[in-house]
């Protein structure tokens, strides 16, 4: 077993980009880091993923904006389950940015965790910090800008949109 897994009793096994054959027979595959819980009856599958693990995604000049974004992809697209397409942590540096957009077909939620943005919702300007939040609709646009000292850090959750 790898020196990070942890193993929790009676056939708990943690397993990270190969098949591991289990008691029983039981075959689990793995393109991350994975924890399965093997019970008599259920085979239950939890992901962790350890900091260091998550992918990072550099976009520079995103949107048409200022500089280089970095994204903190804490799920993948394909991990969101067809309910969205970006859950992660984005880092802008000062003086940099994220270029007016407009969202068709999902809708896109920012929580600020550090440093100081201007956004622009929709024609709406308003400058955020940390615990504050912005969402823009499908159908609308934004842009948001670092205008701190600091990186800009901030929770940021694309959803597809539903419709009724």
């Amino acid at each position: 077993m790898p020196e990070w897994a942890c193993e929790k009793g009676e056939g708990t096994v943690a397993t990270t980009g190969f098949a591991k054959v289990l008691p029983g027979g039981m075959n689990i595959v793995a393109e991350e880091v994975y924890y399965a819980i093997i019970t008599m009856r259920k085979v239950m599958i939890i992901m962790i993923k350890k900091a260091k693990d998550l992918p990072i995604d550099l976009e520079p000049n995103l949107k048409g904006g200022k500089d280089t974004v970095r994204i903190v992809n804490i799920l993948q697209k394909d991990e969101m389950y067809g309910t969205g397409r970006l859950f992660g942590v984005s880092i802008i540096p000062p003086g940099g940015s994220i270029g007016q957009h407009t969202h068709v077909g999902d809708f896109e939620t920012y929580y600020i965790l550090k440093g100081k943005a201007l956004v622009n919702d929709n024609g709406n300007i308003c400058e955020l910090g940390p615990g504050d939040m912005t969402q823009c609709k499908e159908g609308d646009f934004h842009s948001i800008e670092n205008i701190g000292d600091v990186d800009l850090e901030y929770l940021a959750v694309i959803l597809y949109s539903v419709k009724e």
